[in-house]
């Protein structure tokens, strides 16, 4: 069944990035497989569509999708305002990736707070953090930092993802987990770009390699710092509230 959002509600989701030429509409969650999606998203839209820009660098996916070029209209692009109204009462379907937020958390404090993976520069997320140390924060620490401030002030990577998908506003079509992403990206092609044929190669990038590190960086003050700061996802997106040790560390097509 598709979606349909109208357009006061559409302009509550600075997440989002809507197709120009296919009706869906996908609201990323940041560090729940966005880099990877919208990566398979451009390069499948791309093949259908010749004019859709050239991503030279997988991981400029992130600032190339505000560019005139680009497969998705969004809050920030240039024509986002005269076409958004037209668009969003015509049925679209809707959707995002969530991930537990065991995982989630700690991937973005391994990514941004400790600089694990190119092109990071962990001192930038310090000052938001209120964090005057050059040695960064423990995981236990940050978690805390976290846990204190305002859920709106909070940075993307760490914001709820209920708020981020202002999920008592919307309704979606689908909401899949990072935990399945590999099947239940092939569902998603099939619902919102069913022309598409052939198949491409790997997709993966933005590894943090957290799954590696995930259980042993987990002692029970930090699980319960989890389970308080993120009781309402787990709650909405029916997580286990217990570490899953099987929660994958990346996600591929």
């Amino acid at each position: 069944m598709l979606n349909s959002i109208v357009p006061s509600r559409s302009k509550i989701l600075p997440f989002l990035l809507a197709s120009r030429a296919h009706p869906y509409a996908y609201v990323f969650v940041p560090k729940a497989a966005c880099s990877t999606t919208k990566l398979a998203l451009w390069l499948a839209e791309q093949e259908l569509t010749p004019a859709i820009g050239h991503i030279d660098q997988p991981m400029s996916i992130h600032a190339r999708q505000y560019s005139a070029d680009s497969p998705w209209l969004t809050p920030a692009s240039g024509d986002y305002h005269t076409a958004i109204d037209g668009k969003f009462l015509n049925p679209i379907y809707l959707f995002s990736f969530v991930r537990s937020p065991y995982s989630r958390i700690f991937s973005s404090y391994r990514n941004k707070i400790l600089g694990v993976e190119k092109g990071i520069d962990k001192h930038d997320y310090f000052p938001e953090l209120g964090w005057r140390r050059a040695a960064p924060p423990s995981f236990e620490d940050f978690l805390k930092i976290v846990r204190d401030q305002e859920p709106a002030a909070r940075n993307e990577h760490w914001r709820l993802m209920t708020d981020i998908l202002c999920y008592e506003d919307i309704i979606y079509d689908n909401i899949y987990k990072m935990k399945n992403f590999a099947h239940d990206f092939t569902d998603l092609m099939s619902r919102i770009l069913p022309e598409l044929k052939s198949t491409r190669q790997q997709i993966h990038i933005n590894d943090t390699r957290s799954g590696e590190h995930r259980r042993s960086a987990y002692s029970t003050a930090a699980i319960d710092l989890v389970k308080e700061i993120y009781r309402t996802d787990f709650l909405s997106f029916s997580y286990a509230i217990d570490v899953d040790p099987a929660d994958p560390q990346n996600a591929s097509v």
